[in-house]
Order: C-alpha cells, then sequence, then structure tokens
C-alpha cells in the first residue's frame, strides 16, 4: 500500500526549490515530488512559511535547515523576500478565503431563509388545500345526506303511491262489483217489466175474448128471443150492449190505467239505473283517472328515486376521490416535509463546517499575523535593502501566485463537495 505524502517531504522540496531561486508553491512542489494533491500539499506548504523565518533566524527548535551563518547572503535575502512575499500571499489568501466563506455563509443563510419562506408558503397552501378539500368532503358528505334524505322522502311518496294505487285498485274493483251488481238488478228490472208487460197482454186478451165470446152468446140469446119479445128482446139487447160496453171500457181503461202506470215505473225504472249508470260510469272514470295519476306518479317517485340513488352514488364515488386525493396530499406532505427537514439539515451541517473553516482561517491568519510581528524586526534591514528586487520578484511571481490560489480553492471546493 503506498504511502501518502508527509510533512518532512513537502519541507524538503520546498527547500530544494528554495535553494535553486524558486518561490515554492503547491504546484512546483507537487512537481519536484511527482505526487501528492494539493489538498495534503497545501496544508504542509503553510507550516512551513511559517516557521521559515525562524529558520532563516536560526531560532527554529528541531529544524534540519542550515544556521544563516552557513547559507549565502543572496540565498538569504531571497528567502527572506520569498517569505515577504509567502505571508502576503498567506495574508490575500486567507482573506479570500475568509470572505469566500462569509459569502458563502450568507448565500446559505439566504438560501436557508427562502427555502423556509417557501417550506412555510408550501406548508400554508397544503394547510389550505387540506382545508378545502375537508370543506369539499364536508359538503359532499352533506349533499350525500340530503339526497339520502330525498331518497328517504321519495320511498314514502313511493310507498304512499303504493298505497293510494291499492286503494284505487280497491275502490275500482267495488265500483264495478257495484256496477255489475246495478246491471244484473236492471236486467233483472227488465226482464221483471217485460214478463208484467206480457202477463198484462195476455190477461188483457183473455178479458177481450170472453167479453167478445159473452157478447156473442147475448146477442145469440137475443136473437133467440127476437121472435118473442121484439121490443124487449131490443131493449135488453140495447142494456146488454150499454152494459158491455160499459163494462168493457171500464175493463180498458182499468187495463190501459195498469198498463201506463207500469210503463211510467219502467220508465222510471230506466231513468234511475241510467242515472245509477252514469253515477257509477262518472265514478268508474274518475277512480281510473286516479289511479291513472298515481300510477304516474309512482313512476315519477320511481324515476326520481333511481336519479337519487345514481346521484347519492355518484356522491359516493366523488367522495371517495376526494378522501384518496387528500390522503396522497398528505402523503406528498409529508414527504416533502421529510425532504426539507433533509435539507435544512444539510444546510446546517454545511454552514457549521463553513463556521468551522472560518474561524481555523480566522486562527491561521492571527496565527501568520504573530508570526509576521515576531520575524518583523529582524527581517526589517534586509527588507530594506532589497526592496527593489522585493518588488521585481513579487511581479515575477504574481503569476505563480494566483495558479496556487487556484489549485488550492479547487482542492478546498473538492473538500466540500466530499
Amino acid at each position: 500500500m503506498a504511502i501518502g505524502i508527509q510533512a518532512t517531504d513537502v519541507w524538503m522540496a520546498a527547500d530544494a526549490l528554495l535553494r535553486a531561486g524558486e518561490q515554492p508553491t503547491i504546484e512546483r512542489v507537487r512537481g519536484h515530488l511527482g505526487r501528492g494533491s494539493p489538498n495534503t500539499v497545501g496544508p504542509h506548504l503553510k507550516a512551513w512559511f511559517r516557521t521559515l523565518g525562524e529558520r532563516l533566524d536560526g531560532a527554529g527548535q528541531g529544524s534540519e535547515a542550515p544556521a544563516p551563518g552557513d547559507m549565502p547572503v543572496a540565498v538569504i535575502q531571497a528567502a527572506r523576500v520569498l517569505w515577504d512575499n509567502a505571508m502576503a500571499s498567506a495574508q490575500r489568501e486567507s482573506a479570500l478565503a475568509i470572505a469566500d466563506a462569509q459569502a458563502a455563509i450568507t448565500t446559505a443563510q439566504q438560501a436557508l431563509a427562502q427555502e423556509r419562506d417557501a417550506v412555510a408558503r408550501e406548508q400554508a397552501r397544503l394547510a389550505q388545500r387540506e382545508s378545502d378539500l375537508a370543506a369539499a368532503v364536508t359538503a359532499a358528505h352533506d349533499q350525500a345526506a340530503a339526497a339520502q334524505a330525498r331518497v328517504l322522502a321519495m320511498e314514502g311518496r313511493v310507498r304512499q303511491a303504493e298505497a293510494a294505487t291499492q286503494v284505487a285498485q280497491t275502490q275500482r274493483e267495488e265500483a264495478q262489483a257495484a256496477e255489475r251488481e246495478h246491471r244484473q238488478a236492471a236486467q233483472a228490472a227488465e226482464a221483471a217489466h217485460q214478463r208484467a208487460m206480457a202477463e198484462l197482454k195476455a190477461s188483457h186478451q183473455v178479458a177481450l175474448e170472453a167479453l167478445r165470446a159473452e157478447h156473442r152468446d147475448a146477442l145469440f140469446a137475443a136473437r133467440r128471443e127476437h121472435d118473442a119479445a121484439m121490443k124487449d128482446a131490443q131493449t135488453a139487447h140495447r142494456a146488454a150492449m150499454e152494459q158491455a160496453q160499459t163494462r168493457h171500457a171500464s175493463h180498458e181503461r182499468r187495463w190501459l190505467g195498469e198498463l201506463d202506470a207500469e210503463r211510467q215505473a219502467s220508465r222510471q225504472a230506466h231513468k234511475a239505473l241510467a242515472h245509477e249508470r252514469d253515477a257509477h260510469a262518472a265514478r268508474a272514470t274518475e277512480l281510473t283517472t286516479r289511479l291513472d295519476a298515481a300510477i304516474q306518479a309512482a313512476a315519477v317517485a320511481e324515476r326520481e328515486l333511481a336519479s337519487a340513488s345514481a346521484i347519492g352514488r355518484q356522491w359516493e364515488a366523488r367522495c371517495q376521490s376526494l378522501q384518496e386525493n387528500a390522503d396522497a396530499m398528505q402523503a406528498a406532505l409529508r414527504e416533502r416535509n421529510t425532504d426539507l427537514a433533509t435539507q435544512v439539515d444539510a444546510w446546517r451541517a454545511q454552514c457549521q463546517a463553513m463556521t468551522s473553516r472560518l474561524d481555523r482561517l480566522v486562527e491561521a491568519q492571527s496565527k501568520a499575523k504573530g508570526d509576521e510581528a515576531a520575524t518583523k524586526g529582524g527581517n526589517a534591514a534586509g527588507q530594506a535593502a532589497t526592496k527593489d528586487g522585493h518588488e521585481a520578484d513579487h511581479a515575477a511571481t504574481k503569476g505563480s501566485n494566483a495558479a496556487d490560489d487556484k489549485a488550492s480553492k479547487r482542492g478546498d471546493a473538492a473538500d466540500d463537495t466530499a
């Protein structure tokens, strides 16, 4: 298993680059070593820069670098210039890192606030939606209850219509039975009238025949007595004729009166029968009309009952659909709340990590400033003597510092992503 880059490796490479007159940077150290990542080389190189001043002054403890007296003056001056450049670069890098961290924290806080606002709006919208769904479900239940009440009322009307239909049917049957009885009674009265008329005609014919026979007998007797007593016979004959005519007229008037009375009674019976028949027909028509109306009402009630049942089924299906939608939305809300909580935890962890990095950077900057103040007195003379060379070296190494800054930022971004 390969061993990673150690601090001694980075320090030895930086010393070699410094002796060669080059400024040690992350990319140059990696190029000199032939391996290592910026995230590993960067911290070791920063530690090397922090101890470089003490090593140059000979005050470092445990350092393997040669004492200042063993080095040429030009190397010492170049090292001091490089130290100043490294300190300025470290300060700029620290300031940029702090600014980037603060900007990242501000952006994260703004994003977190926006996300919290979005979560609050989403929760309010879902709460309103849930309230609307609850109101819709309540309204659907109320409408279903109203539909059920209408169905029960229609069922009652149907039962009433059925009862009315049954009563009308019974009354119609009773009317038909009464009409049959009246018809039978009328037929019986007609038959009795016809029998009475036949008997009256027969008795009238018999009486007429008897009268005629008696008239003939009297006529024959009168003729036989004609010869004996013409006058008496004629008188007796006239008297007999008058009596016979009187009797015949009396009988005929009586028979005609009886016949007329029978005819009047028959007419009255016919009129009463016709009146009763008309009354029964009107009653039957009325009952038929009521029966038809009851049948129509029952049909309408059945249709309304079927419609109400269909509406009730539709409302039940709609209520079930609304309940399923509400359950789905609640499940989605719970899942969304879980995701948002996870995101909030991740943002908090990132913020904490950024805060920790910012604290480390501030601490490193404070330590670097302390080191710079400690070595400032010893390096003042060399800095004044080599000011012109410092500016030239600073301009020459500006590009390499920018490349190191970019490489360090990429490494920090890779660390954050990991």
